[in-house]
């Protein structure tokens, strides 16, 4: 269990395989509800997080509407840190 609780941690570090976690499940039948139990609780502990990056954006955007941006211009910049094209007019 302790090298499956290190991989589980090491991997979700690592950052390219998503977040990952250890779980044991005596009962096959219940293993759905299982996750669904585990992917609530990481949810949840996320929320701070989530809420620190939507109230940064949302102050970076103000900055930048503030200096003269216009829809345009984040539509350009979503798109090229994307590497997309936005659609030409």
């Amino acid at each position: 269990h302790e090298a499956a609780k290190r991989w589980a941690a090491a991997v979700t570090k690592w950052g390219k395989l998503g977040y990952w976690e250890f779980l044991v499940c005596w009962n096959p039948q219940r293993l759905g509800d299982e996750l669904k139990r585990v992917a609530a609780e990481h949810k949840e502990r996320m929320q701070p997080l989530i809420k620190r990056i939507r109230e940064g954006a949302k102050a970076e955007a103000d900055r930048r509407r503030a200096i003269g941006w216009t829809k345009q211009d984040f539509v350009k910049a979503l798109g090229e840190l994307l590497d997309v094209r936005p659609p030409t007019d």
